[in-house]
């Protein structure tokens, strides 16, 4: 299954990209809403999108609200909000938006693998195996 991690900080990035990468998912990234877009472009058959919500210049959340008016984006990817944003309103705000989950940063591979679970993205059998 193709993911693409949508964040601007390197470090969060690659840590979110070890993490799938070791539930055995096919990761791809993007620094920002052009590079996302790019990547959607040439892989329209990306199933799940971990995106940052404060992303430069356009934010994870517009980029959010655009991708689900477009039609062949209504369901897929499945999308996951990451970030430090820890309101409520701001949660809420992406869950209305299409948004199908969300992870608070720092995270870890517990918690990534228990959320893309809890929206399907990965079999329960899966958690078993992540390393600590």
């Amino acid at each position: 299954m193709k993911v693409l991690v949508v964040d601007f900080e390197d470090d969060s990035r690659k840590a979110m990209v070890k993490s799938l990468a070791h539930l055995g998912f096919d990761v791809f990234e993007a620094a920002d809403v052009k590079q996302a877009q790019l990547h959607m472009s040439e892989h329209p058959d990306t199933h799940l999108m971990m995106l940052d919500f404060n992303l430069p210049k356009v934010s994870g959340f517009d980029y959010l609200v655009e991708l689900r008016l477009t039609p062949e984006h209504v369901e897929t990817p499945l999308v996951v909000m990451v970030t430090n944003e820890n309101s409520m309103g701001s949660m809420l705000s992406a869950l209305a938006a299409g948004a199908n989950e969300y992870i608070m940063k720092p995270f870890d591979d517990e918690i990534v693998a228990g959320k893309l679970e809890m929206i399907g993205a990965l079999p329960a059998r899966h958690k078993e195996h992540i390393c600590h």
